[in-house]
């Protein structure tokens, strides 16, 4: 039983109730152990009363007891009601300078891992906090307080200052992380921060992946934490070959072990990175459309419209991924976590169509999966999919038709992502254009179900693409080059398959031209090659 402190006073009050938290805290505790060993989950109702009985006095707890009980609620698997968060987050915020590391690390990780956001005041006093603690952070608290921040969803606003903080200080560290550490704490920075910060710390990037690679080339990853690793990859478009080749024969070596969403992740992921051997963008020179999938040292052994692939990642481990997507889509696999989602199944036909790999057979049965499991499982991904059937039929492939019901949550789900905002790169050189003598209409859309370009000449049909960074890999490889991603790769076919030309206008050409007059007789000089 635990004590009551209502009649507690003077200074034995106060001994009262820092006894009182402490048993409160060890009745949780014991609650975990329990929960471990038992055949049967702990009595949810016991555990939720216990917390109704801490929430009503979490000012009488200490820094190291207030991390506790959200540990303690996490790994029992008990969701908080909003109230008591929110009581929980001001007591906490009165002791936050106690705070220890651990205790930090701890209640991040266990509010994120219950799928729980704290206050938005209280998220940024957190953040701040963490900054301040992370040099004294231990590696296996680094991550994890990283991976708290991504689960609660934090966003580039709230959580990069502490994500930027926590990636140089694992960068600085990285020979003590564990591997299934390392792809945590690369997979959360990719989760919560944008484009300036993954510039800014592309050197801590690489630093990271060069450790990757190490790793990977000895086979230290699991399936999970390969997968963290090449949406990480993609998720900041960071271009490091070496990581990306061993990841990807780590995947390929695996396949039967792999989940279902892992297996679309990673041909997403292929799909959407440039590849080794892509040629990158020149600097200066007439804006090339670049395509991994055609700068090729070996050909695919007779596959429908199938290229071969780049130096290190074989067409014969592409056709392997496929296969395997194939199978399961036909045999639902015994273990649910093998199963494809509808969300997989998008992934995987959008990542396919990118590298020209996808087939008839495949388009089948990928078809017949979803028009069995999208009314339950919703939309999610299937823009994807109308993006894909388009480049697919601009091909020739009569058979890359989307069933209705599957074609009205695709344009669904393209409708609720466009949204028509000009940069003001692309008023600048839609700008200079008229200045010229160049007429041409802005957010043109060139043909039915395509997306708008930024500037047309519909006459000379001819596209004027105003590419930002977005378009392109964060970092700059080998000192100096670009690549494009994988998106405007597809876009780029996509519109010449229609017959139309493109002038692409790469942000990083733009900025090292100098002055009005520069920028016009590049513009000039680009177009007269065109039209």
């Amino acid at each position: 039983m635990v004590p009551s402190s209502s009649s507690s006073s003077g200074s034995g009050g106060s001994s009262n109730k820092m006894l009182d938290q402490k048993l409160l805290s060890a009745a949780l505790q014991h609650m975990t152990k329990v929960h471990g060993v038992s055949p049967r989950p702990y009595d949810g109702d016991a555990c939720a009363d216990l917390l109704q009985l801490c929430g009503s006095r979490l000012h009488e707890f200490d820094a190291q007891g207030l991390a506790i009980l959200v540990r303690t609620a996490a790994k029992l698997g008990h969701r908080l009601t909003t109230a008591w968060l929110v009581s929980w987050a001001d007591a906490a915020l009165d002791r936050l300078q106690e705070f220890k590391p651990q205790d930090l690390a701890n209640s991040i990780y266990a509010i994120g891992r219950m799928g729980q956001r704290l206050p938005a005041a209280a998220l940024r006093h957190f953040s701040a906090a963490t900054i301040s603690a992370c040099p004294s952070m231990l590696p296996l608290e680094l991550a994890p307080t990283l991976l708290g921040l991504a689960h609660m969803g934090a966003s580039p606003h709230e959580a990069t200052a502490a994500a930027e903080a926590l990636l140089q200080e694992g960068a600085r560290r990285v020979s003590a992380f564990s591997p299934q550490e390392l792809s945590n704490l690369l997979w959360a920075y990719s989760k919560v921060t944008d484009l300036p910060s993954w510039q800014r710390c592309g050197g801590l990037l690489g630093r990271l992946l060069d450790e990757v690679e190490r790793r990977g080339a000895r086979g230290l990853f699991l399936a999970q934490e390969t997968n963290a690793l090449l949406l990480a990859q993609a998720n900041t478009a960071y271009y490091h070959p070496g990581a990306l080749e061993v990841l990807f024969r780590h995947v390929t070596d695996d396949l039967i072990k792999l989940e279902g969403q892992h297996l679309g992740n990673t041909l997403l992921a292929l799909g959407l990175l440039p590849h080794p051997g892509t040629a990158p963008l020149p600097t200066l020179s007439p804006p090339q459309l670049v395509d991994p999938c055609r700068e090729l040292s070996e050909q695919g052994p007779g596959i429908e419209g199938g290229p071969g692939t780049a130096r290190h990642i074989t067409w014969a481990q592409i056709v392997a991924l496929r296969e395997e997507v194939e199978r399961r889509l036909w045999r639902r696999p015994a273990k649910p976590s093998q199963a494809l989602s509808s969300q997989a199944v998008c992934h995987a036909l959008w990542g396919l169509a990118a590298l020209e790999a996808c087939t008839e057979s495949f388009w089948q049965s990928a078809m017949c999966s979803l028009k069995e499991t999208h009314w339950q499982e919703g939309g999610a991904g299937y823009g994807q999919l109308h993006h894909a059937a388009l480049l697919l039929e601009s091909q020739g492939c009569q058979w890359a038709v989307l069933p209705r019901p599957i074609a009205e949550l695709a344009q669904e789900a393209i409708e609720a992502v466009h949204e028509q905002w000009v940069s003001p790169l692309q008023g600048e050189v839609s700008a200079l254009l008229d200045s010229i003598g160049y007429q041409h209409e802005a957010e043109y859309v060139p043909v039915e179900g395509l997306s708008p370009v930024d500037l047309a000449m519909p006459g000379a049909k001819l596209a004027i693409e105003v590419d930002g960074p977005r378009h392109f890999t964060s970092n700059q490889v080998q000192g100096h080059h670009y690549y494009p991603l994988g998106r405007t790769l597809l876009r780029n076919r996509l519109l010449t398959a229609h017959g139309w030309r493109i002038l692409a206008v790469p942000y990083y050409v733009w900025r090292d031209l100098h002055g009005r007059q520069e920028k016009q007789e590049w513009l000039a000089g680009q177009l007269k090659c065109l039209l």
